[in-house]
C-alpha cells in the first residue's frame, strides 16, 4: 500500500496528477492490513482539506501522521507527507502572517523559510526535482515578506539562510532556481549594508551565470568584484574573482584559448602570492589548479587536453606537497586524481589508458582513507566503466565490466538508502550492458534484451527529471554507436523502441539546446535507413 501511496504522492507533487485524481487514486488503493486502512484514510482526509481549501486542518493532519510514521525504518512516506504539507499549505501562512504585528510575523517567516530549506534537501534527496521550482519560488516571497518587515537582524538571518539554500541548489545542479534566489539576494544584502555577504552572493551568481552560458553577464559582475577587491586591497578576494573569470573565460567559446589560459595563470598566482604570505592555504592553490584544469576538460575540446593535465598534475603536486590531509583535501586530492586519470583516458590509446587506470586506481584508494566515500567511490567506478567501454582495446573491456559491476552493486546500496537518484543507477547498469555486448564478437538478438528493457525503465523518470532526457539520448546514441562497430543487426522490437524514444524527445529538441537529444534525431532514421527523414532533419 505504502509503496502506491509514495508513486501518487510524487506525481501530485511534481505535478503530473491533480489532487483531485490524486485523491482518487489513494481512495482506490487496496488495503490488506488494517494499519493501511488508517493511513490510507488519514491521506484521503488530508488532500480533501487541502481541496476544501482548509489547509491549517490538512497542515496539522499531515504532521501527526508523518510524525506518526517516521518511527519506521522506511521514511520515504512520511518525508513525502511533509512535503505535501509544505507544498499545499506554505502559501497560506505566509498570508496569514501578513496580518500580524512584527514581533509574531518575523518568528512565523523565519520559521516557514527553515521549512523550506529543509523541504529542498527533502526533494533532493528523493529526487523530486520539479518541485524545487516551487520551493524556489516560496523562498523567494518568504525572504521579501521579512525584508518588507524592516528588522535588520531578521533579514541577515535570513540572506544566510536562503544563501545556505542555494549552495544545496548549485551542488545539484540547479542552477536556474539558484540564479532566481541569488539575483535577489544580491540586492537584499546590499541594501542593508551586507557588504562581506553582497561580494561572496554575487561571486556565486558570476558562477551560477557561467554556469547557464551567460558568460557576459558574468563577467560585468566579476569585474565589479574585482575593482572592489583592488580598492580595498584584498589580495585573497582578487584571487577568487581572478579564478572565477578565468573559468568563466575558458568555458567561453568566443574568448581565445590564450587570453583564458593567461588569466588562469593570473589566478594561480595570485593564489601562489597570498600562500607565501600565509593569506592563502596550499588547499586553495591546489583547488585553484584543480578548477582551472576541470573548466578546461568541461569545454569539450580534444586540443585542450594537455593543457588540462598540466594544470592537473600542478594541483596533484601540491596536495602531495600536504602532510596530514584533512578529510576534505583528501576528497579534493581525489577529484584531482580522478579528473587526471578522465583527461588521459579521453584519449583513448593504450598508453593513455594505461596511464588513466593507474591514476583512477590512485583515486580509489584515496578513498579508503575517507569515512562515508561510498558516492565518490560509485562514481570512480563507474568513470572507470566507461572509459573501458569507449577505447578500442579490447585488452580494457573486462576491466570495465568488472568495474561497472562494482559500481552497480554500490549504487544499489546508496539508492535503497535514498543518497542516489535511480537516474544514476540507471545509466550505470546501461554502461554494463553495453560493455557486456561488446565483448561479443556478433550479438544476437536475445543479447539486446536486457539493453531494452533498460531503455524503457527512462520513461518513467521523465515527468520527475528532466535529465532523464540527455541521458536515454546518451543511452540511444551508445547504443547505435555499440551497434554500428560491431557491424552487426539490431533486433526489431529494439528498432521500435529506438524509434518511439526519438518521437518522445521531439518535444525535448523544441525547447533544449542539447547536442545529445538533437544527435537522436539523426542516428535513429540512419539505424532505421529511413533517408528521406534522414535528409529533412538534417536541413
Amino acid at each position: 500500500m505504502e509503496s502506491l501511496a509514495i508513486v501518487t504522492l510524487r506525481d501530485i507533487l511534481c505535478g503530473a496528477m491533480s489532487l483531485d485524481d490524486g485523491l482518487s487514486a489513494i481512495q482506490n488503493i487496496s488495503r490488506r492490513r488494517e494499519s493501511d486502512v488508517d493511513i490510507s484514510f488519514e491521506i484521503a482526509r488530508a488532500i480533501e482539506e487541502i481541496i476544501l481549501r482548509r489547509p491549517g486542518i490538512a497542515s496539522a493532519k499531515l504532521t501527526e501522521l508523518s510524525v506518526r510514521l517516521s518511527f519506521k525504518e522506511d521514511r520515504t512516506l512520511p518525508q513525502m507527507l511533509l512535503l505535501l504539507d509544505t507544498r499545499f499549505t506554505t502559501g497560506h501562512r505566509r498570508a496569514e502572517s501578513e496580518l500580524l504585528p512584527d514581533v509574531h510575523a518575523i518568528p512565523v517567516l523565519l520559521d516557514i523559510l527553515g521549512d523550506l530549506t529543509q523541504s529542498m534537501y527533502t526533494a533532493l534527496s528523493l529526487n523530486l526535482r520539479p518541485l524545487l521550482a516551487f520551493l524556489t519560488d516560496e523562498t523567494l516571497l518568504t525572504l521579501e515578506a521579512i525584508f518588507e518587515r524592516g528588522h535588520e537582524a531578521s533579514t541577515q538571518l535570513a540572506i544566510h539562510e536562503s544563501h545556505y539554500a542555494t549552495h544545496m541548489l548549485i551542488r545539484e545542479g540547479m542552477f536556474d532556481c539558484a540564479d532566481v534566489l541569488l539575483n535577489r539576494l544580491m540586492t537584499f544584502s546590499k541594501e542593508i549594508g551586507m557588504n562581506e555577504a553582497h561580494f561572496d552572493v554575487s561571486l556565486d551568481e558570476a558562477a551560477v551565470l557561467t554556469e547557464l552560458g551567460l558568460y557576459q553577464n558574468s563577467r560585468d559582475i566579476l569585474h565589479e568584484l574585482a575593482d572592489i577587491a583592488k580598492r580595498e586591497q584584498e589580495g585573497v578576494r582578487l584571487a577568487e574573482v581572478t579564478l572565477q573569470l578565468a573559468i568563466n573565460e575558458t568555458r567561453d567559446d568566443s574568448v581565445h584559448h590564450e587570453t583564458a589560459r593567461a588569466l588562469a595563470d593570473t589566478a594561480t598566482s595570485l593564489y601562489r602570492e597570498a600562500v607565501k604570505i600565509e593569506l592563502a592555504s596550499k588547499d586553495e592553490l591546489g583547488l585553484a589548479y584543480l578548477l582551472i584544469g576541470s573548466n578546461i576538460l568541461a569545454n569539450g575540446w580534444h586540443e585542450g587536453i594537455p593543457e588540462a593535465i598540466d594544470r592537473l598534475e600542478e594541483s596533484l603536486a601540491v596536495y602531495e606537497g600536504i602532510d596530514n590531509l584533512s578529510g576534505e583535501q583528501n576528497i579534493h586530492l581525489y577529484r584531482c586524481l580522478a579528473a587526471l586519470g578522465f583527461a588521459h583516458g579521453l584519449q583513448s590509446d593504450y598508453r593513455n589508458m594505461t596511464v588513466a587506470l593507474e591514476y583512477l586506481d590512485r583515486a580509489r584508494s584515496v578513498l579508503s582513507r575517507i569515512e562515508d566515500a561510498e558516492l565518490e567511490l560509485a562514481a570512480c567506478e563507474n568513470s572507470i566503466g566507461w572509459l573501458c567501454l569507449g577505447s578500442e582495446s579490447n585488452e580494457f573491456w573486462e576491466t570495465g565490466i568488472e568495474a561497472f559491476e562494482r559500481a552497480v552493486d554500490t549504487r544499489e546500496r546508496l539508492q535503497e538508502k535514498g543518497k542516489i537518484s535511480e537516474l544514476a543507477l540507471l545509466g550505470t547498469r546501461v554502461g554494463l550492458e553495453l560493455s557486456r555486448l561488446r565483448v561479443l564478437d556478433m550479438p544476437e538478438g536475445n543479447d539486446y534484451a536486457p539493453l531494452r528493457s533498460l531503455l524503457v525503465q527512462y520513461t518513467p523518470l521523465f515527468p520527475t527529471d528532466s535529465r532523464a532526457f540527455t541521458e536515454v539520448a546518451i543511452a540511444t546514441y551508445n547504443t547505435v554507436w555499440l551497434t554500428l562497430r560491431h557491424g552487426g543487426s539490431m533486433p526489431e522490437r529494439l528498432l521500435r523502441l529506438l524509434d518511439d524514444i526519438d518521437r518522445m524527445l521531439s518535444d525535448a529538441r523544441a525547447i533544449a539546446d542539447d547536442m545529445f537529444i538533437h544527435g537522436v534525431a539523426l542516428v535513429v532514421p540512419f539505424m532505421n535507413k529511413s533517408w528521406r527523414a534522414l535528409r529533412n532533419r538534417c536541413r
